[in-house]
């Protein structure tokens, strides 16, 4: 066993973790286990290691220990941070970024392009002037790229996208929104919960609210436990949050129409068991999250 006083060969931290009070012991496979000590500065590394999960360890936690984001923990494992236990394996990446798997065509140039940094910054970053076929590199600073049929941040499979049909009926009189998808509320608007929560096992398609635009189009990522979700401005003050979706139809500076589908239902991001399938949806009018039932 060798012995790290703060995980020597721990990329530098940018963050204070003198309040951890932890030594990190490797063993000859790189895998690392806490001991009761004080975190001392730590030094460059290049390649990934292993993080054992000590007991009501957290991943913002564990991220500052080693210098990170909490998404780039994330991103690396796909899982859920509410869910993670002692005892469990995090595979630790030596910076910020996404890991790739070199594939045969690949160069450093096209890698860059796809996610959009500097080749430079690649090569650098990996202390490499070349890269292999089948060789694992980090690329910095970017993020990962979503597919059509994505998984979600707690590691489940979604389905493969089918035809969903738009809904096209009109609001009640002197109303603006209206109902977002098929399903009963499970979880209405209260202190805890500005929202209302409309469950369908079915997976349904959601529908835009009203007309507007979309601001926000959040996919493959936690989002603070929304998931997957859409923000469409639909203008004089009144936006509109859909969370939790299984994915997305529309992207950013998309122009909707009321009843339009932009998603379907999904269970991303913070949700629990089966009944875990539904809509979280938000309306804000000036900044305020208001009873959406008052707009429809």
């Amino acid at each position: 066993m060798t012995g790290f006083s703060g995980a020597s060969g721990i990329e530098a931290m940018s963050a204070d973790t003198s309040q951890y009070g932890d030594t990190f012991i490797a063993d000859q496979d790189g895998y690392f286990t806490k001991t009761t000590s004080t975190i001392a500065p730590s030094v460059s590394r290049k390649g990934e290691i292993i993080h054992i999960i000590g007991a009501g360890e957290t991943i913002s936690e564990i991220a500052a220990l080693y210098g990170l984001k909490s998404q780039t923990i994330l991103w690396e494992n796909d899982v859920n941070p509410l869910r993670i236990r002692g005892g469990e394996k995090l595979l630790i990446p030596p910076f910020d970024g996404v890991g790739y798997t070199v594939k045969k065509g690949d160069t450093v140039a096209k890698i860059a392009t796809t996610y959009k940094v500097p080749a430079t910054d690649i090569l650098s970053k990996n202390n490499v002037t070349t890269i292999k076929i089948g060789e694992k590199i980090y690329v910095p600073n970017a993020k990962p790229i979503v597919n059509a049929s994505p998984r979600n941040i707690a590691g489940r499979s979604t389905s493969v996208r089918t035809p969903l049909a738009n809904n096209n009926v009109g609001p009640a009189v002197g109303k603006i929104l209206i109902y977002p998808t098929m399903g009963s509320i499970t979880q209405g608007y209260k202190s805890s919960h500005h929202a209302i929560d409309i469950a369908n096992s079915n997976k349904p398609p959601i529908w835009a609210a009203a007309d507007g635009t979309v601001i926000k189009a959040s996919s493959g990522t936690w989002a603070g436990g929304y998931g997957n979700h859409v923000i469409i401005d639909h203008g004089n003050g009144v936006k509109t949050l859909y969370g939790h979706l299984e994915y997305l139809d529309v992207n950013v500076g998309d122009h909707v129409k009321q009843g339009q589908v932009i998603g379907k239902m999904g269970r991303t991001g913070r949700v629990r068991g089966v009944t875990g399938i539904h809509l979280h949806f938000e309306v804000i009018e000036n900044g305020v999250k208001k009873l959406p039932s008052l707009f429809w």
